[in-house]
């Protein structure tokens, strides 16, 4: 949230929350339902607030990123503490932490402004490119989609060794694919057949995979205005369509419903 991390106990007690002092009036020694915790509970008052991505790996261990760097959340005697992570990539100079994303493999990527960056099963973290990114995506064969955080090169696709040892750079997806721009153009959607859906300047553009630069473009628009998509449990995309309500994708139709 916008100030702290909310955790929510399901057995808690939902208390009513006092807006003048903005706080709950708990008035048993009942839990509440949710308690907030904050980056540095001792100067709560101070502190940065937002926590804007969370993220949990093979081990289960939770990752918090925070305007001011990425932390582990840890539970000593039954209360929650966000411990800051030191790396030296990120100490000299001022890093925006973007997005956490834990891919299949149940390792967490840390999208920043000046590279990205995955934890290992040692908890250990390495770099995997020097540039930044806002945007971290998994295709179905588990090979990375990453966007180049507002410079002008396009999608990056990685491949990762089936141990995870090692993490390669295969295709770079820009303009000359189809795309209407190659700043802030990502990865959004993936079907049972393997199709990837793209968005590049708020427009939806659809995979054709086998086309090749004699045949088309491998990106072909196919909406004009989209805003974010997911996967329902049968396998059909849907898509939010701004002002104009929400479309399914399956493999014979695309349709709007307003």
């Amino acid at each position: 949230t916008s100030n702290g991390l909310a955790v929510l106990n399901p057995t808690g007690t939902a208390y009513p929350w006092n807006i003048t002092e903005g706080r709950i009036d708990q008035v048993s020694s009942e839990p509440p339902l949710f308690k907030t915790y904050f980056l540095d509970p001792t100067r709560a008052a101070e502190s940065p607030k937002r926590i804007h991505s969370l993220a949990q790996d093979g081990t289960g261990q939770i990752y918090a990123a925070g305007s001011r760097g990425v932390y582990r959340v840890v539970k000593n005697d039954g209360e929650w503490s966000l411990q800051k992570i030191a790396f030296e990539d990120w100490e000299p100079k001022t890093v925006a932490i973007n997005l956490l994303f834990t891919d299949s493999r149940k390792d967490v990527w840390i999208g920043t402004s000046n590279g990205v960056y995955r934890t290992t099963k040692s908890g250990e973290i390495q770099q995997i490119l020097d540039t930044g990114s806002n945007s971290i995506f998994e295709d179905r064969d588990g090979r990375m989609w990453i966007d180049s955080g507002g410079a002008d090169f396009g999608i990056r696709i990685l491949e990762v060794a089936q141990d995870t040892s090692n993490v390669v750079l295969v295709k770079t997806l820009t303009t000359k694919d189809g795309f209407a721009q190659n700043k802030f153009t990502n990865a959004i959607a993936n079907t049972k057949d393997g199709r990837i859906f793209v968005t590049s300047q708020n427009k939806l553009y659809e995979s054709f995979p086998d086309a090749t630069s004699a045949s088309g473009r491998q990106f072909k628009l196919l909406e004009n205005t989209v805003v974010r998509a997911t996967t329902d449990l049968s396998g059909n995309v849907w898509f939010i369509i701004g002002g104009r309500g929400v479309a399914k994708y399956s493999p014979s139709s695309f349709v709007i419903y307003d």
